[in-house]
Formats: structure tokens, sequence, C-alpha cells
């Protein structure tokens, strides 16, 4: 996924043009070289369906929800979404934030902090990666 994430950030001008689907199209090409096969997008788990979900032997090994920044509510409103996407067996999760302002470090510094300790319904903890893709 870094690599992912900095290859985007080489090419600012083709992830801009990007939405949010072609973005997750774009990482679960990378994925399922990495996974063989097992990564797919928008399938049913929890509560709704996730933008990334990686399923090795039945078992949930990764869920991601992508967004592209919209201002901080974007993050309050993603990570309450992602969480609703885990169940008790779910321990990796990540919200990835595809930044496009042109101060990312503005941005980022102006976002809500992630949960501290994870959710009592969940038992799992949430990484927050916000990652940059400038328009300019």
């Amino acid at each position: 996924m870094d690599a992912q994430r900095n290859a985007l950030g080489r090419n600012p001008s083709g992830a801009a043009a990007m939405d949010e689907e072609s973005i997750r199209n774009l990482l679960l090409v990378s994925l399922n070289a990495q996974f063989k096969g097992t990564a797919a997008g928008e399938l049913f788990n929890g509560a709704g369906k996730t933008d990334i979900l990686i399923r090795e032997r039945d078992r949930n090994v990764f869920i991601g929800e992508r967004k592209v920044w919209d201002g901080a509510q974007t993050v309050t409103h993603a990570i309450d979404q992602l969480l609703g996407y885990l169940v008790w067996r779910d321990t990796k999760a990540a919200l990835l934030m595809f930044i496009r302002t042109k101060d990312v470090t503005a941005t980022i510094q102006s976002a809500p902090p992630p949960p501290s300790k994870p959710t009592p319904t969940t038992n799992s903890a949430v990484r927050m990666t916000l990652t940059a893709a400038p328009t300019s």
C-alpha cells in the first residue's frame, strides 16, 4: 500500500483525474498481485459493503475504506463507516484518505485524531493513513 501511495503521489496529475472507484480499482490490481486474487471491493461485511477486503482461508485479513478528503468531517464519517464494517474477528483495518489540497500538511493537521483504543463492539484498532495526491 505504501508503494502504491508513493506512486500516486509521484504522478499527481494522473491521480487527480481519478474518482474513488478508479482509485479503489487501481489499488485492487496491486493487492491482487500480492495476495493472489484474494482482494476484492464492495463486499458485504459487518454493517455494509467494504471498499477493500482481503480474505484468506475464509478469514478477513484486511478491511480498507478509502475516501477523498472533503473536510475534517470526512475523517469522522469514514472512521464511523469503517468501524461499522468490522466484526469481532477482524483485526486489521485502515482508512485510506486521499488529499487533493495544495497544503497537505495543513490538511492533515486539521484532521481529527483517530480513535485511540479499540471500540467495545469490534475489539479492533484502526490505523489511519492519510495519503497525499495533490491536484497540481
